[in-house]
C-alpha cells in the first residue's frame, strides 16, 4: 500500500482544495501506475461501497467541500 502527500503548502490542507484532482504516478521501474484523484473521490467511493458510518462520512465530506467552497468565494 502506497500513501501520498501533497508537498505544496498553498494547497495542502486547504477545504476549499478538497475537489481539486490530483495525478499521482507510481513506477517499479517496470510497471507505472497513474491515478488522478481528489479528496473527494475517497468520498464517493464511501458513499457507494462504504457501511453505513462511512458513507456517512462521505456524505459529510462533500457538504463540508461545500460549505468551504461557499465561504471562500465569498
Amino acid at each position: 500500500m502506497f500513501f501520498a502527500a501533497l508537498s505544496d503548502s498553498s494547497r495542502n490542507g486547504e477545504t476549499r482544495n478538497l475537489d481539486t484532482p490530483h495525478t499521482f504516478t507510481v513506477t517499479d521501474g517496470t510497471n507505472t501506475y497513474t491515478v488522478t484523484a481528489s479528496a473527494l473521490s475517497y468520498a464517493y467511493t464511501s458513499v457507494k461501497n462504504g457501511d453505513s458510518d462511512r458513507q456517512n462520512l462521505g456524505k459529510a465530506l462533500y457538504l463540508y467541500n461545500q460549505a468551504a467552497d461557499a465561504h471562500f468565494v465569498s
